[in-house]
């Protein structure tokens, strides 16, 4: 990642997690501006071909997660649930989009379950000392977790989120 790259894309992830914080919205240009940075990043560090294997399969487990969600809450309910803009802010999907091509496919699942469990382990305990129940703003706390990726992964050089290699090696030198 170039210096000039990094620093913008933290700029937007900064302005992501004022905007979710703040007013619980998202601009539309600000994640197109950081989708396009993203994916061009990826085809950047990886080449065409793997930077769109990598979106797919990351886009692939995105929706299996969605699925997920709304069988939940339709079982739950008892009836077929509209999930997005209900349970789930568009802004909130539509910045999945900018993760998924941050990361290489072992990496996202990584990523997505360590940010999801803190997530929700945060405004559990949140909710419990609170007076009352808050949303959850996913984009920005997702936003928060990226930008702790990309400051991290220029002060340690074993973190590289389109490399899988560091993770596989650690499962087969075991």
């Amino acid at each position: 990642m170039t210096i000039l790259y990094s620093f913008i894309f933290a700029m937007l992830l900064i302005f992501v997690c004022y905007q979710d914080f703040r007013y619980r919205t998202l601009s539309i240009i600000v994640l197109f501006f950081g989708g396009l940075l993203c994916f061009s990043n990826s085809i950047y560090v990886n080449g065409w071909n793997q930077a769109l294997v990598f979106a797919g399969i990351n886009l692939l487990l995105i929706g299996i997660q969605l699925a997920g969600i709304f069988i939940y809450f339709s079982i739950k309910q008892k009836k077929i649930v509209q999930i997005i803009n209900t349970y789930l802010g568009s802004g909130d999907l539509w910045f999945y989009g900018i993760v998924a091509c941050s990361f290489s496919p072992a990496n996202f699942v990584i990523f997505n379950l360590i940010t999801c469990l803190l997530i929700l382990i945060v405004y559990t305990l949140i909710s419990r000392y609170s007076l009352h129940q808050k949303t959850i703003p996913l984009a920005g706390c997702l936003a928060l977790a990226l930008l702790a990726v990309l400051i991290s992964s220029h002060i340690f050089s074993f973190i590289k989120p389109y490399d899988d290699y560091f993770i596989f090696s650690h499962f087969y030198n075991t």
